[in-house]
């Protein structure tokens, strides 16, 4: 089965979140507190980070909302 649109039709697609992401060591800075400290709110599941490799970054959104509670 095929679909069609009437031609002229436009699709209209939301635009994917963008992310603001920043290091472990460049949120502990933005919050003012250690970096240890952001290590132990993701280990606890308190704050949302995303992998990639190694490395663990943190989207500043999700940041602002830890640190908002």
């Amino acid at each position: 089965m095929r679909i069609t649109t009437p031609p002229g039709t436009r699709h209209e697609f939301p635009s994917p979140k963008q992310l603001r992401l920043r290091t472990v060591a460049e949120a502990a800075h933005y919050a003012k507190v250690s970096t240890q400290t952001i290590r132990r709110a993701i280990k606890a599941g308190h704050l949302k980070f995303y992998r990639a490799g190694r490395q663990i970054r943190i989207d500043e959104a999700d940041l602002v909302q830890y640190l908002s509670q």
